[in-house]
């Protein structure tokens, strides 16, 4: 059938199939050299790395020949065992065989240039072998019950140290780059990192919830890539072994060891699934964090399309970013330092934006150029803006109180809602724009008819500032959190308080999921958290920040959420797969 028997050569950007190649394309298929008759099926082979000469196991001997003539060399053994594993030094100066398997194992050590045996390494329950890159030394892997990794001396054979740890077999090995590190894979669903010059054990790669098959290091040396048979590959750091990523997607276990391209930028992974996979690194490093402000992130927004996250900062600047791949697409400058808030219209052509110290400014988006600037004595405690639904009026606290309306189009400001004792902070419309809430330091929450300007109620509890408000997608229900440490629930009819959720830390976001299910705060403590808003109850909690979470908002769609930290980033979390996101990608390209 078609495909049984062949390989495929693929476009590793594009991720388009090039061509089918057959057993023997007759193009490229034509045979160089015949390596003799003592060649046997699954006989392990190993290359120098110039490609100039080969070494092929036989039973109880390996042949060394000429890789362009076929022209044999030497015949190296007899060996005690037949040899299962064979490792070419990249200095081309040694050759390991290893005859492996149960009980006593053995690796033998060859002289490229003589053909003579330099040392025999003895060491149980052999299952693997790999040189460092500099040709040096040697580490090898050992099968159960030993479980161990050898590091040795591969000039003189010496055994420099032995690695213990692991509780089930080692599966792979692998050198850095540079030969600094080393790292073992096992079946004791862990992977180690080692000190490759002296055999330290500098740290456990744990996650995984099976086997881990194969380790590898990126071509720089400073990432490692474990693959294991639970389906996934994991990212990390290969300095101190801090995990960067998990790769999920694959829907089995993989039927060969994922390899890097030669700059890095992309994994190639294939899986018993019958898929081959390509990975752009620079999606997996980035893990949803999106760099480059210099300063505290004060507030984020999706835009309506879901495709835009805005952040504002207090480096003087607000950002647009790529939602999916992270990459800054837009900046937008300010005169001051302190930029507090940031605010989509409807349909996300305008952007408004909060200066401390100035005021505020409204931006066409597709341009990134300010069409409007309204320089305003602000509150002094983090105020936001917010427009309303229809984009014709901008609301945002200001000192001692008054809540301040503006009409976008003509600039003119239409209101002054007078009630807070003091500095008004958040300000939010609900979707259908009828109503205004809005809190304050003065630990109130207040609702505002938008028509008539005039007050509807005042929402008391909190104990403390009102740092956040947020409306349903309904419209029926408000959530607003505080310096209290808790989230209060408010009943947007009745005007009732529905519920007190304790947070166990100062709330400084609040955001209703699009389906009203989800309520996701950002706290002190540095934690973004999901609660149940049926039953009231916590049911996540996301850690990653390094500082507090000022702010948190939905993607329309409910499947991303966004925070901004003072630890100076903005994060993306992503309930789907980068694979079925990018299949959502796709599909909205496709014509229909």
């Amino acid at each position: 059938m078609e495909g049984a028997g062949t390989s495929r050569l693929w476009d590793a950007t594009a991720g388009k199939e090039v061509a089918v190649l057959g057993k023997w394309d007759a193009a490229i298929g034509n045979e160089i050299a015949g390596l003799g008759k003592w060649q046997e099926f699954n006989s392990p082979v190993a290359f120098s790395l110039d490609g100039k000469r080969v070494v092929v196991g036989s039973r109880d001997y390996v042949h060394l020949s000429d890789a362009v003539t076929g022209r044999r060399l030497a015949a190296l053994g007899p060996h005690a065992k037949t040899v299962q594993l064979l490792a070419y030094s990249p200095d081309g100066k040694r050759i390991a065989s290893a005859t492996a398997g149960e009980g006593a194992s053995a690796i033998h050590l060859w002289d490229d240039e003589s053909g003579k045996e330099v040392a025999v390494l003895a060491t149980p329950f052999l299952d693997s072998v790999l040189f460092s890159p500099d040709g040096s030394r040697l580490v090898s892997g050992s099968n159960y019950p030993d479980n161990g990794a050898r590091l040795w001396d591969a000039v003189t054979g010496r055994l420099l140290a032995v690695m213990t740890g692991h509780k089930n077999a080692i599966w792979s090995v692998a050198f850095s780059t540079g030969g600094r590190r080393a790292v073992t894979a096992s079946s004791d669903q862990t992977a180690r990192l080692w000190d490759g010059r002296t055999g330290q054990l500098l740290a456990i790669l744990g996650g995984h919830t099976d086997r881990v098959s194969s380790v590898l290091f990126s071509p720089k040396g400073t990432r490692v890539v474990t693959a294991s048979r639970d389906a996934t590959l994991r990212l990390w750091d290969a300095q101190m072994g801090e995990g960067i990523g998990v790769l999920r997607g694959h829907g089995d276990e993989f039927s060969c060891p994922p390899v890097f391209t030669p700059d890095g930028a992309r994994l190639v992974s294939g899986s018993d699934d019958g898929a081959v996979r390509i990975w752009d690194m620079n999606l997996v490093e980035r893990n949803g964090i999106l760099r480059g402000h210099d300063s505290y992130v004060y507030d984020v927004a999706f835009s309506a399309n879901g495709e835009q996250v805005a952040s504002a900062a207090w480096d003087g600047t607000a950002r647009l970013w790529d939602a999916t791949t992270g990459r800054q697409t837009g900046l937008l400058k300010h005169e001051t330092e302190i930029i507090t808030s940031a605010a989509y219209n409807r349909n996300s052509r305008r952007l408004a934006t909060m200066e401390l110290r100035r005021g505020l400014m409204l931006w066409d988006v597709a341009s990134q150029e300010a069409t409007r600037d309204w320089r305003v004595r602000l509150a002094r405690y983090d105020p936001r803006a917010s427009l309303n639904p229809a984009g014709t009026l901008l609301a945002a606290g200001s000192a001692e109180g008054p809540v301040r309306l503006w009409d976008v189009a003509t600039g003119r400001e239409v209101a002054r809602l007078e009630g807070h004792d003091k500095d008004s902070i958040d300000v939010a419309f609900p979707p259908d724009g009828s109503l205004l809430a809005t809190s304050g330091i003065d630990g109130t929450v207040r609702l505002w008819d938008v028509a008539t300007r005039a007050p509807v109620a005042v929402l008391r509890g909190h104990t403390s500032d009102v740092f956040r408000v947020a409306f349903s997608a309904d419209g029926k229900l408000l959530a607003s959190g505080s310096g209290d440490k808790t989230i209060r629930l408010w009943d947007v009819t009745t005007r009732e308080q529905l519920a007190v959720i304790p947070a166990g830390s100062i709330v400084y976001g609040v955001a209703f999921s699009p389906d009203g299910m989800r309520l996701a705060t950002g706290c002190r403590d540095n934690t973004v958290r999901l609660f149940d808003v049926a039953s009231r109850q916590q049911v996540a909690e996301l850690r990653g920040h390094t500082n507090y979470v000022h702010a948190v908002a939905w993607s329309p769609d409910g499947t991303r959420l966004v925070s901004g930290s003072g630890d100076f980033t903005v994060r993306v979390w992503d309930s789907l797969s980068a694979q079925e996101r990018a299949k959502r990608a796709a599909e909205k390209l496709t014509p229909r």
